[in-house]
């Protein structure tokens, strides 16, 4: 009985995360069309609320150049768009380069040693001068009319963030920029996993809030900005103080921002997936008001724990389900639709780590076993990463990788 308790607690939970709350956001939208929010109309150059750009580095010598670059060229009206540059200790080029560029919009600035992302963001808010500030990474190359996309939103009152769309790829073109066919692989599956999520903040966003969003491009009014806490993300922990004043965070699909793969290897995902879902769990836990209806609303706070806490759970749904379908095998045969696609899956993740850089090519297959390597690889981080919340593990400091 506990067996069969435990497989149809995973199941559930399971099922909750990748297919019930999609299906009920999209029923929902179909069953009441009029509380769906209406897409803003584009704003004139009058009308545009003015904006900064906000942008913490650390040793992006090879990144910063074209970073500022891209933000001056931005489509929006030059009197109302500067730039906010903060180098975190960074011990390379990174100032030298900032300094030698002249431009009155650009405003670069240097923390004394290196203090961790959120003291960078602290630090560079004051200096912003516009009403919004966009957030964005040194390694994160804006679509032109990304920040229009972006404004458009806060002409509605009660609107107080909205986060853009990631893409990977270099110079607009998907696919770009790999090293090796494990890595290509990886990309592939990451791309894929980032079309699913962005399907899901669409539903979320058409019918309130979403309950999440992607630190490459966001924008917030920047009266609503509270600081940046320690040893969290930035980006949900920003969306999180915006949701617990009262006000919506949206999702705008054509402001587009382009990135190389996020992720450099199996290991470099591993540590990577580690270290956002302990800090992404943290943020939670600070602004864990947000999980109450009655603080925020109810599509806010399920949403929120489906996807933010329950998702973190999945390594040890899917670990107790696939125990429980093992030991429930000797007493129904028919167990085996259970547990065979299961096998499956992390066979197949176990082959594509075999095969990665090794074999060129598998032919139709490469997209599913790359899709259940980064699946298994994803949920080892997320697993470890829940873990170190949990023994209260704080990183607050880390060098990010984005090159080779």
């Amino acid at each position: 009985m506990i067996a069969w308790g435990l497989l149809l607690l995973s199941i559930f939970a399971i099922a909750a995360l990748f297919v019930g709350y999609p299906a009920f956001l999209w029923l929902y939208r179909k069953q009441h069309p009029d509380a769906a929010n209406p897409i803003p109309a584009p704003l004139d150059d009058e009308q545009l609320p003015s904006l900064s750009v906000l942008v913490a580095v650390r040793n992006g010598e090879h990144l910063i150049q074209q970073k500022v670059d891209n933000a001056l060229a931005l489509d929006y009206p030059a009197d109302k768009l500067d730039v906010v540059v903060v180098s975190d200790g960074s011990d390379d080029r990174t100032m030298e380069i900032l300094n030698a560029i002249e431009h009155p919009a650009l405003t670069a600035m240097a923390l004394p040693a290196h203090l961790g992302k959120h003291e960078a963001l602290n630090t560079g808010m004051p200096h912003c001068k516009g009403d919004i500030v966009l957030f964005t990474d040194a390694d994160a190359m804006l679509e032109p009319g990304a920040a229009r996309q972006l404004a458009k939103h806060f002409s509605d009152e009660k609107v107080g963030g909205v986060g853009g769309q990631r893409l990977i790829g270099e110079s607009g073109h998907a696919g770009a920029a790999s090293s090796g066919a494990g890595t290509a692989q990886l990309q592939s599956a990451q791309s894929t996993y980032i079309d699913a999520d962005s399907k899901l903040k669409i539903l979320e966003s058409r019918l309130g809030s979403v309950t999440s969003n992607d630190g490459k491009i966001y924008a917030i009014r920047r009266s609503l900005f509270q600081g940046v806490a320690a040893a969290v993300t930035d980006d949900l922990y920003t969306c999180l103080t915006i949701l617990a004043q009262g006000y919506v965070f949206r999702f705008e699909p054509t402001a587009k921002a382009w990135i190389k793969t996020p992720s450099r290897g199996s290991s470099h995902e591993v540590s990577r997936r580690r270290r956002i879902v302990n800090r992404s769990l943290r943020g939670i836990w600070l602004n864990r008001r947000v999980l109450n209806p009655a603080c925020t609303s109810w599509q806010i706070a399920v949403g929120l724990f489906i996807n933010k806490v329950m998702r973190r759970m999945l390594p040890w749904f899917l670990v107790i389900l696939l125990l429980s379908s093992l030991a429930l095998i000797a007493q129904c045969s028919w167990m085996l639709l259970l547990l065979l696609p299961q096998l499956g899956i992390y066979g197949a993740a176990l082959v594509q780590w075999l095969a990665a850089d090794r074999v060129p090519s598998l032919g139709p297959l490469n997209k599913l076993l790359s899709v259940c390597f980064y699946f298994a690889v994803g949920n080892i981080g997320t697993a470890l990463g829940g873990i170190d919340f949990l023994k209260g593990h704080q990183p607050v400091r880390w060098d990010p990788k984005k090159s080779g």
